[in-house]
This record gives structure tokens, C-alpha cells and sequence, in this order.
């Protein structure tokens, strides 16, 4: 997992519609659909919301707890995710 620094409005969005666009692609055979778009999501036993997409390989989350960006690689985030218990 890799700090995202600087991100602007704009980027955020970008990653966001990114995610969009291939959601029903090659993510559809997993578990992340677009109502998990802003959603809080349990990852490595910390609070996150899903933000999107930065490539084929890489999602974005804002970890909770101190209100910064995240890289994560695809397959380590997909296999490890839990959508949070409300």
C-alpha cells in the first residue's frame, strides 16, 4: 500500500470514472460493484472508503482514521476486502 500525495478534485474523479468504466468489464467477476463507489469497506482491519480505480492493476482508498489517499494493488485488495457491517 502506497500514500497518494496531492491529489487533486479532478484526479479523484478521474479514478472514480475509471473505475466506472470497467466495472462491468473484467472487474464484474469479483466482488466490487458500483454501489461500492464511497462506501466504508473493512481492509487490513481499518476503515476505508472505495474511491476507484487508478489503473488495471491499482484501486484508491481513503483510509478513515487520517483522512488520506492509498494505492493498492488490484488482486491484494480484492482478495482481502470486507464491505462493512452496518
Amino acid at each position: 500500500m502506497r500514500k497518494a500525495i496531492n491529489l487533486s478534485k479532478g484526479m479523484l474523479e478521474h479514478y472514480r470514472a475509471y473505475f466506472v468504466r470497467n466495472a462491468n468489464k473484467f472487474i464484474s467477476r469479483f466482488e466490487l460493484r458500483m454501489d461500492l463507489l464511497d462506501q466504508a469497506i473493512i481492509y487490513k482491519n481499518e476503515e476505508y472508503i472505495f474511491i476507484g480505480q487508478v489503473s488495471e492493476k491499482q484501486f484508491i482508498l481513503k483510509k478513515v482514521s487520517d483522512n488520506c489517499f492509498y494505492f493498492e494493488l488490484g488482486t491484494e485488495f480484492i482478495n482481502n476486502f470486507a464491505i462493512k457491517a452496518e
